[in-house]
Parts: structure tokens; sequence; C-alpha cells
């Protein structure tokens, strides 16, 4: 049992710093839109995934070969844990963006709940929103809900 779930938090510890890339690649669109409120919150994005990916990752390291049984099991909590790391930037620029001029419709993702199923949406590659507007979200998270899903769609196929 132990072993199993050395295995597990291993995997998981390998697949989280992908939202980390994913966020430290989207760190030129805001530069290229003048976005300057959203680099913190990609920044923070990037910096808990890496961190939370590397704690899962070296303390298990050295653990078993994956099979079958851990399989199922790494993809049910690494499709939790990636759309939780991947709501950030929607809570964050919220957040952040709120001096900024924010629209109504990014105020709505300071709501977790908001937050974590516009992620969910990409990740499962379904593309729903909860966005009254997406087109009046700032450019930087119009790009993240595409990269999302993007990402999502290359993990169906």
């Amino acid at each position: 049992m132990r072993q199993d779930l050395s295995i597990v938090l291993r995997d998981l510890g390998l697949l989280l710093p992908v939202v980390g890339i994913m966020a430290v690649l989207s760190i030129l669109v805001p530069l290229a839109f003048g976005e300057s409120f959203a680099y913190v919150p990609l920044a923070v994005t990037a910096a808990v995934s890496f961190a939370l990916g590397a704690a899962l990752y070296f303390p298990f390291r050295n653990a078993g070969d994956t099979q079958l049984k851990h399989g199922m099991i790494i993809a049910a909590f690494g499709w939790l844990l990636v759309a939780l790391l991947g709501s950030l930037p929607f809570v964050l620029m919220a957040i952040f963006g709120e001096g900024h001029g924010a629209s109504e419709t990014l105020l709505s993702f300071k709501d977790p709940a908001t937050a974590f199923f516009e992620s969910i949406s990409g990740y499962t590659g379904t593309g729903l929103t909860m966005a009254a507007r997406a087109d009046l979200l700032p450019k930087t998270l119009q790009w993240w809900r595409s990269f999302t899903e993007w990402i999502g769609g290359m993990g169906v196929i």
C-alpha cells in the first residue's frame, strides 16, 4: 500500500510542472498586450506548480514501476490537481486586475468555483465557460483559456 502511494505521488509530481511550463510560456502574452497585472498571477501559478511537483516527486523518485492500477488513480487525481492549479490564473487575475478597470466578467473569477469550472472545462476540452462575455476578458486570460483547451485536446487525442 505504501509503495503504491509512493508511485502515485511520484507520478503526480511529474505531471504538475506541465501547468508551470504553460504559465511560464504564457508570460509572453501580457508582455505583448501590455497587461502588466497578469505577470504575478502567471508567476505564482508557475511557482506553485513547480514547487508542488517537486515536493511530490523528489521524496518518491525511487518508487517502483507504474502499473495499470496506479495509472487509473494518477489520471483521476491528475485531472483534479491540474485543474486546481489551472484555476489560479483566473482567480489571481481577477484579484490583480481589479484596479485596472476589470470587467464584471473578469471579477466573476474571484469565485474559486467559477475559476475551477473554467479550468476543468479547458483541460477536458469541452470549452464551456462561466464568463458572461468572454470577449471582455483580458487577452492574457483569453489566451490561458485557449491554451488549457488546446492542452486538454492534446490529452484527449
